[in-house]
């Protein structure tokens, strides 16, 4: 493995712990709950940093009936992720 494959697999490792930890709120309390919360956010940038070339990649190619629904889905959390740095700002 390269140095960028590993820290590609512990910023995915790092977003998914934080995560478990953001919901658990009323364990973790309000402070936690908003610093983890931009932790996550970071992570989240660094993570599409990091994955560009696949993000730049969907536009190329051919696409089959069985590839849409996973380029869809990506598509759609993209929105997701809009949505909540939108939302942060209110």
């Amino acid at each position: 493995m390269n140095r960028k494959f590993k820290i590609k697999i512990a910023v995915d490792m790092l977003m998914t712990i934080s995560l478990l930890f953001l919901m658990s709120f009323e364990l973790i309390g309000d402070a936690a709950h908003e610093w983890l919360g931009m932790a996550m956010f970071f992570l989240f940038v660094v993570h599409h940093v990091l994955n560009r070339k696949w993000t730049g990649n969907l536009r190329k190619g051919k696409y089959t009936q069985r590839s849409v629904l996973p380029s869809a889905e990506s598509l759609s959390k993209k929105d997701a992720h809009n949505c909540g740095s939108s939302s942060s700002y209110l």
